[in-house]
């Protein structure tokens, strides 16, 4: 079906389900299928083979639909109009017809990737007379839902992952993909994934009208007051560039903030982005987190402040910098980036101001508190923002509950005793559940007044907030105590799994204790591609740190809590080689703060040997990210250890690590001395796994530093070490450089035949990573025979999976060898515009392609550009270089069906 079928909701009535008044009427979730690239299969297999195809597709949606109470509303040719009475209805529905797809034996074993979409409304008839069944805006927000996503992928709005809440069929999670512009939807649409389990859950970016346009965690709670304040900021950011939000702990500047960036998003072109900093304790880390969230590539060769330059001197956007007091040492290279671009505006959220030139500040002051002494009427004491607030929180646990005249005064009294602090008045209202409003105000008198008595040289503001705590954190259990002081160990949060292990209490008790600690709102709960996580706020953090200590076990629970996140990468280094790699990068996404505090915690403790072993495990994904410049801190810090010197295991793998980071950072030298000296070292005590990885890394330096021919004798020793030791990557790496050294020396069936070996291996066992490379051999070869067409879809197969794994060098060597085979099949325009993107984010990154590539595409896309009108090159390649990464990949991936209609 071509993309117009689902670009709009007015399709041709070919089968119906049944007359329109057996159509679900109210709420209805609507749900549109087609096949990906069908007009391509259609052309490939013929008319007869085409239709046989169809035959099969058809009853598979159809018997799945049956089962799940769906309508089928309408067809035309591939594509499937249904109609759900329930959400939950739908979802099962896709998932058990995404898996009959997977599991059928199509004809002439052609791949067949459907393409689902779903969004929940309004049921609104049209008239039969027209040919339309339902009509309306929910209609065609369902319809532009399923255009942005690619074949066996699943997609839902919003409004159908609201209502489906925690119940999903087995075996099915739901994978949050951020706010995105839909073509024709005036506003942005948070777009949802469904996860179906064993089945590809990895994709290109969405097919929709550019990058979200921010990234503001979703909010539990309503926001309460605060609306002079949100309109003092939207002045201020007028005014000026760099605005820092001021105030104790406990004031709600994130939540201000948030609010702001959220409402504030669609007066910037480019959008606004939240960068959570309150994880961090390195200065030196600001930048690259900064970068990490706007998917700016750390190039070590180019230092990443000039890249995050590259990036942002032309965009009009607003970065909100959250929980800044930790890291206030990076407050002048934040100021330096302000000063760099023109159009950047940062909203900061600190304790203490930055001190920088360019710098306004807005301190944040309490809720608005009533003075309990002189109460007002109760209409008047309801608008007291501090009393809203306790009251919006109490009722979420006590709906009955109201402000009256047997309670007001102590409402009053406790939104006064806790000076208005928002924090402060949530950890008192999670306590209405079991105390009235006069007993928890009683209380509330009795023990702060307790507390406040020992701490009088604090401010007072900080006091009552940390009194509260101290309160909050008495009332406890002992075990709800003794879990939350441990979770202080955790940066960025953790799994239940993770803190079952470091907190070391029995399973079952944890999960209540979890819940509990929830409810008292010491701890916050959230979802991330299908799992749990606990956090704390940083204030909560801090506080629960001091309780640690002061119990005498925060070394045993530190030192937990790294060997849990040094077993975790070790075990997930292995699965980068696996089927599981896409989910193993996400994982060490997640886990990134965990992981930084881990090595920390080692290095402070010289502890060699297990610092060497996590950045070892770690390595790998460093370089598949592109995280070089961290990666070479880590390690040379790690090589700078007590112990580091002594000739162990342990020193080969620090070698074997830093002479990977060495090769993207092109420190040749360094990175020769390192491996050579973990080849030797290894070598003398037996490692043949390690002197295979460390010559495969030597090999590569080889090739950059004396060119391809130079690093084949190292490259087939290390191919026969890793095969021998069971050394995956390292075999398959080898192999692809083998393969690749073969097309260069001409021996194109030679090379076609090693990269046939090692996709057929890669397909059979989901290795991403080796299998993107093979396809990018065999696209060359495709090349060298002069068949275009098939390098492109070679290219293609390669483009989506380095774009799921997020390996930033190879997607963009494949972007341009994309654009060479795009240019060679006569689609010069398009090549332009798809070689002008990768080119501009290779500069923008620091990127620095290798020589041979434009050596490769240059002639065609030369002679393409010469084909163009002078003016349609030159707006081709503005349009490119203005592209996203993530919009260059779906410009790249377009069917022409889909090119037209975006047009």
């Amino acid at each position: 079906m071509s993309g117009r079928s689902l670009g709009g909701h007015i399709l041709r009535h070919d089968a119906l389900g049944g007359a329109m008044g057996e159509l679900p009427t109210g709420t209805v979730t609507f749900l549109f299928t087609d096949i990906e690239t069908s007009t391509r299969l259609g052309r490939e297999l013929g008319t007869d083979r085409w239709h046989e195809l169809l035959s099969q597709h058809g009853p598979i949606i159809r018997e799945a639909a049956g089962r799940h109470h769906g309508v089928e509303v309408r067809t035309e040719g591939d594509a499937f109009f249904l109609a759900f009475r329930t959400a939950h209805d739908a979802v099962a529905f896709a998932a058990d017809a995404q898996r009959a797809l997977t599991a059928h034996a199509w004809p002439d074993d052609a791949r067949i990737r459907v393409r689902m979409g779903m969004h929940t409304g309004d049921a609104v008839a049209g008239r039969a007379d027209t040919g339309m069944d339902y009509v309306g805006y929910d209609v065609n927000r369902a319809a532009r839902v399923a255009a942005a996503g690619h074949g066996g992928q699943v997609l839902l709005s919003y409004v159908t992952r609201a209502l489906l809440g925690d119940v999903l069929p087995e075996g099915v999670t739901v994978r949050d993909l951020g706010e995105h512009r839909l073509k024709d939807i005036s506003q942005p649409e948070r777009i949802y994934q469904l996860v179906i389990e064993r089945l590809p859950d990895a994709f290109p970016p969405l097919r929709t009208m550019g990058a979200p346009l921010r990234n503001f965690p979703p909010q539990v709670t309503s926001f309460i007051g605060r609306e002079r304040e949100l309109g003092q900021i939207e002045e201020l950011l007028k005014k000026t560039r760099l605005l820092t939000l001021v105030g104790p702990g406990g004031t709600g500047k994130s939540r201000l903030a948030i609010e702001l960036g959220s409402r504030a998003a669609e007066k910037f072109d480019d959008g606004a982005v939240f960068v959570p900093l309150v994880s961090l304790r390195d200065a030196g880390l600001v930048l690259s987190t900064i970068a990490r969230t706007l998917s700016v590539h750390e190039a070590a060769s180019r230092p990443i402040f000039d890249s995050l330059v590259a990036e942002l001197q032309d965009a009009h956007r607003l970065l909100v910098l959250d929980n800044f007091e930790q890291v206030i040492d990076a407050a002048p290279a934040v100021a330096e980036l302000v000063a760099a671009c023109g159009h950047l505006s940062v909203l900061v959220t600190s304790r203490s101001a930055l001190r920088v030139s360019g710098e306004r500040e807005l301190a944040v002051e309490p809720l608005s508190a009533p003075d309990p002494s002189s109460l007002p009427p109760l209409e008047q004491l309801a608008e007291f923002e501090s009393v809203a607030l306790f009251m919006d929180r109490a009722r979420a646990l006590r709906p009955e509950l109201t402000l009256n005249p047997k309670n007001a005064a102590a409402i009053a009294s406790i939104c006064a005793r806790l000076d208005g602090l928002p924090l402060a008045i949530e950890l008192a209202a999670a306590r209405i559940r079991t105390l009235s409003p006069q007993e928890l105000a009683a209380r509330l008198e009795q023990s702060l007044g307790l507390l406040t008595s020992s701490a009088r040289d604090a401010q007072a503001r900080h006091r009552t907030l940390r009194d509260t705590l101290a309160w909050s954190y008495e009332l406890l259990q002992p075990t709800e105590q003794l879990v939350f002081r441990r979770l202080s160990a955790f940066a960025g949060g953790c799994s239940t799994a993770a803190a079952d292990e470091v907190c070391a209490i029995p399973s079952r008790a944890l999960v209540d204790v979890l819940d509990s600690l929830v409810g008292k709102s010491l701890l916050r709960r959230s979802e991330l591609d299908g799992s749990t996580r606990f956090g704390m706020l940083q204030t909560m953090r801090e506080f629960a740190e001091e309780q640690l200590h002061a119990s005498g076990e925060a070394d045993n629970i530190h030192a937990a809590h790294a060997d849990h996140f040094l077993r975790f990468v070790v075990v997930t280094e292995r699965q980068l080689e696996t089927a599981d790699a896409v989910a193993a990068i996400h994982s060490l996404e997640q886990e990134r703060e965990n992981v930084r505090a881990a090595l920390s915690w080692y290095i402070e403790r010289n502890d060699f040997e297990r610092a060497a072993g996590m950045a070892s495990a770690i390595g790998l994904f460093w370089w598949i990210r592109g995280y070089a410049s961290e990666g070479r801190s880590w390690i040379d810090r790690i090589l700078a250890l007590p112990g580091s010197s002594v000739r162990t295991t342990a020193r080969v793998r620090a070698l074997r690590t830093g002479g990977m980071i060495a090769f993207p950072q092109k420190d040749v030298a360094t990175g020769r001395g390192w491996l050579e000296e973990a080849v030797a070292l290894g070598r003398e005590l037996h490692e043949d796994g390690l002197v295979a990885d460390a010559l495969h890394w030597l090999g590569d330096l080889t090739v950059v530093d004396r060119g391809p021919a130079e690093g084949l004798a190292l490259f087939r020793e290390a191919k026969e070490l890793a095969r021998a030791s069971g050394h995956i990557f390292t075999f398959d790496a080898t192999r692809i450089h083998l393969a690749m050294n073969a097309r260069f020396a001409g021996d194109i069936a030679g090379a076609r035949a090693m990269a046939d070996e090692l996709l057929t291996e890669g397909r059979a066992s989901g290795k991403v990573w080796a299998s993107a490379q093979a396809h990018l051999i065999l696209g060359w070869g495709a090349l060298d025979e002069r068949d275009p067409r098939r390098a492109a879809e070679h290219f293609r197969e390669a483009i989506v999976l380095l774009g799921a794994l997020g390996d930033r060098f190879s997607l963009l060597f494949a972007l341009l060898a994309f654009a060479m085979a795009t240019a060679e099949q006569g689609g010069a325009e398009r090549a332009v515009g798809i070689a002008a993107a990768a080119e501009a984010q290779a500069a923008r990154s620091g990127i620095g392609l290798p020589d041979f590539v434009f050596k490769m595409i240059g002639p065609s896309l030369d002679a393409a550009r010469m084909s163009l009108a002078p003016e349609v090159a030159h707006a081709a390649a503005t349009a490119g270089r203005e592209m996203s990464i993530e919009s260059a990949i779906a410009y790249a991936l377009e069917t022409p069906a889909e090119m037209q209609e975006h047009r």
